[in-house]
């Protein structure tokens, strides 16, 4: 399920529909994160921890621990995009 919406994701790059390709890309944590947390039932808590579990680090990998001033997209910041 989720392959489909990866490739229409790329497709959607491919094609220039960029807007398309931003929503469903800001979806995927939604679902993946229903499919991890079932029992949790805010999606925004779902949402965030999934984000923040398998993606956040990725983003935060560059920044210092403890340097709290630097902006980077957290869990909260991309569920806030996503609404």
């Amino acid at each position: 399920m989720i392959e489909i919406y990866v490739n229409n994701i790329e497709r959607s790059l491919k094609d220039k529909c960029y807007f398309s390709a931003l929503a469903l890309a800001l979806a995927l944590p939604d679902m993946c994160g229903m499919a991890e947390f079932p029992e949790e039932q805010l999606v925004s808590k779902r949402y965030i921890e999934w984000y923040d579990k398998y993606l956040g680090s990725h983003f935060r990998a560059d920044i210092a621990e403890d340097d709290t001033d630097t902006p980077w997209l957290s869990g909260e910041v991309v569920y806030n995009l996503s609404n």
